[in-house]
């Protein structure tokens, strides 16, 4: 029977693996997908115009996506141990954390909140 912590990384494997997917798809599929997923009229309209831009940028942040689930499967011992699984999993859990913190303050206006950090909920 997997303890908590092997379940909570396999969960969190599942999202950001799922999550880069739907990055993936928003590449298949077009402008109208962008739109849909948030990333911004400015990116959709990047891909409206056939820049590459956008798709690049996707294609970096679902490659990061699949590396963090590929660290949660490390650290769940569903696949084997990857170098540094410890302290990546620290960060990628930081890093969750920090988008999360910073889509709720901005959900709700806090004054620490700022627009352009760039941060956005992964999920």
């Amino acid at each position: 029977m997997p303890n908590a912590g092997s379940l909570a990384l396999s969960t969190g494997a599942l999202f950001s693996i799922s999550a880069a997917v739907a990055h993936l798809a928003c590449i298949a599929v077009g402008p109208q997908a962008y739109r849909f997923m948030g990333a911004g009229e400015k990116m959709a309209r990047a891909a409206e115009a056939g820049s590459i831009r956008p798709a690049v940028i996707t294609l970096l942040i679902a490659g990061v996506l699949f590396i963090w689930g590929a660290y949660a499967l490390s650290g769940a011992g569903i696949i084997r141990e990857l170098p540094f699984t410890r302290p990546a999993l620290v960060s990628i859990c930081t890093g969750f954390c920090a988008a999360q913190a910073s889509a709720i303050s901005g959900m709700i206006g806090a004054p620490f909140a700022s627009p352009n950090l760039g941060i956005r909920a992964v999920m």
